[in-house]
């Protein structure tokens, strides 16, 4: 097929594979491009978050939420590596900022269940605007390329994340609030 003959095909002409030397330097690209991306989001993330009395800990709870049906508040707890004790501050955070509600678990009225407050929570505060004026200006074969790299990218970091404990030590250390860890207390000596 010509380039004329795609033109009018909506389909764009393939492009040359790429030599071993070119790949390299796409795929050392994309990872630039992923990091910096990435920094930018806990950026923005974190901005968004604070003008509402959230942390970033609280953004990804309110993702799980969205995606689930009601997450138990200890699963919640387990998927944000937080302590029973520590749910207790995101949940009270996330009813202030009105994103999610507690309801009774119908079949056990001692467990709660944690539901949205409304339909996609705080979407503004962990999407962007721009990343949507970008997104849109992508054809549908482009977005559908991205769609499944983001898609394959997320999955292989749940994985991934799954397999390493949020604390070693089963204590929470700090970095799930949006705090440096705090320094070890060291004993003093006795002679």
């Amino acid at each position: 097929m010509t380039r004329a003959s795609h033109e009018g095909s909506g389909r764009r002409p393939r492009t040359p594979k790429a030599t071993a030397e070119e790949r390299t330097t796409l795929l050392h690209d994309v990872e630039a491009q992923w990091c910096a991306l990435s920094a930018a989001m806990a950026l923005f993330q974190t901005r968004s978050a604070a003008e509402r009395g959230l942390t970033l800990t609280d953004l990804q709870a309110v993702d799980l939420l969205e995606r689930e049906d009601g997450v138990c508040a200890g699963r919640l707890a387990e998927q944000c590596g937080l302590t029973p004790g520590a749910i207790t501050g995101m949940l009270n955070r996330l009813e202030r900022a009105g994103v999610a509600r507690r309801t009774r678990n119908a079949k056990d009225a001692r467990r709660l269940v944690i539901r949205p407050a409304k339909e996609r929570p705080c979407r503004e505060c962990r999407v962007p605007q721009a990343f949507r004026q970008v997104a849109a200006s992508f054809d549908d074969d482009s977005l559908r390329a991205i769609r499944r790299f983001l898609h394959a990218s997320a999955e292989a970091l749940q994985r991934d994340a799954a397999r390493k404990p949020v604390h070693p030590e089963g204590k929470n250390d700090g970095m799930n609030r949006n705090e440096p860890p705090r320094p070890a207390r060291r004993r003093s000596r006795s002679a």
